[in-house]
């Protein structure tokens, strides 16, 4: 069935209301560029047909917030070897919407807009989201994150389960666990090394 293309807002009431309020915006509001693009007719479907997961995407997709999206993008690029996709940007020169692909995903970022609800681990004091990146080698990887100012929480090393990894805070204030998986094992297997694991952390 053929499709609409997608807002850098999203669907449903929530960017309904984003769309109703820029409506309104002034001109000189970060999100004022939406005020001067006409918006679809909510029963119009475009003349392409379109797949309901966009090809290269997958269906869960990360949308990463934050306070200055042209150097995190220029981070991505070094650390993880991130590929920017596109953006679009305000009349002021933010990013209200980006997309890179780490591998094979598709990760998508914007500038923090607090007015709109947007707002960047750094303005709420910490994520309690972690990314799991998988990597070809956790170690060359982790290194070069490092160096491009990455913080080492957890440093790489074997683990229980099976991968090789460790934990990084990116300068954005964003958590990602790199690895490499270096064994597989059964759910059962993995259960043992648990509780062996648990084990030896509570010292017994």
């Amino acid at each position: 069935m053929p499709g609409r293309p997608a807002s850098p807002l999203g669907s449903g009431r929530g960017a309904q209301q984003v769309r109703d309020n820029a409506s309104e915006a002034p001109r000189d509001h970060p999100l004022g560029f939406l005020r001067r693009q006409p918006l679809l007719d909510p029963g119009h479907r475009g003349d392409h047909p379109a797949r309901s997961v966009p090809e290269g995407y997958h269906t869960a997709t990360p949308h990463l917030v934050v306070k200055d999206a042209e150097n995190a993008i220029q981070f991505y690029e070094q650390a993880f070897g991130a590929k920017e996709v596109m953006r679009l940007t305000t009349a002021d020169g933010k990013v209200a919407h980006a997309e890179i692909v780490i591998g094979d995903s598709t990760l998508m970022l914007a500038d923090e807009f607090p007015d709109w609800g947007n707002l960047s681990p750094e303005s709420l004091g910490g994520s309690p989201v972690r990314i799991h990146l998988y990597v070809e080698d956790v170690d060359a990887v982790a290194r070069r994150a490092a160096a491009a100012g990455a913080k080492v929480l957890i440093p790489v090393d074997d683990q229980f389960y099976g991968d090789r990894a460790g934990r990084l805070a990116d300068p954005f204030g964003h958590l990602w666990v790199v690895a490499t998986r270096v064994q597989e094992m059964s759910p059962e297997e993995m259960q043992l090394r648990f509780e062996e694991f648990m084990k030896q952390q509570s010292g017994g």
